[in-house]
């Protein structure tokens, strides 16, 4: 046991100085957390008070908070902030669909803080508010049953 001991001070001792992060790193802990919702370019907000945001941590219990950060387009600026938020212990949060409106673009970001106080590596997505499907149905079909009645003199059935 002694030996042993001795040969791990002697194998550290001539190992160059590299931070105890980048020799326990490996490639199967991802750098950076995987945004798994909303990510798309049709978010349709019918029937829902509220838009949850979710995504996969990092190195679950260790991460101290999750920096959530809301902008109205795609630029991440002070300007264009809506929301900012700490999330702690989750990896999901929701903002209330009074905040969004129908054809604007949204971009999210994360940012995870560890517990020895650094800050991993924020990413962003972006999407898209829709308008509802319905009601996109309703504005076509009385397109169309105006425009028969001012095109001819049958009635509109309905």
């Amino acid at each position: 046991m002694h030996r042993l001991f001795l040969l791990l001070v002697f194998l550290l001792s001539i190992i160059p100085d590299v931070p105890a992060q980048r020799v326990f790193r490996t490639s199967a802990v991802p750098q950076e957390p995987t945004l798994l919702s909303p990510c798309s370019d049709k978010v349709f907000l019918k029937g829902k008070k509220m838009l949850g945001f979710r995504w996969d941590q990092t190195r679950p219990g260790f991460i101290r908070y999750t920096d959530f950060r809301l902008y109205r387009g795609y630029e991440t600026s002070d300007d264009h902030l809506i929301l900012k938020d700490k999330v702690d212990f989750q990896s999901s949060t929701a903002v209330a669909v009074q905040e969004f409106q129908a054809g604007q673009t949204y971009t999210w970001v994360i940012r995870e803080v560890y517990l020895n106080g650094q800050k991993g590596i924020g990413v962003s997505c972006s999407f898209t508010v829709k308008e509802d499907s319905s009601k996109i149905q309703e504005t076509n079909e009385k397109a169309i049953g105006t425009e028969r009645n001012s095109k001819s003199k049958i009635p509109n059935p309905k």
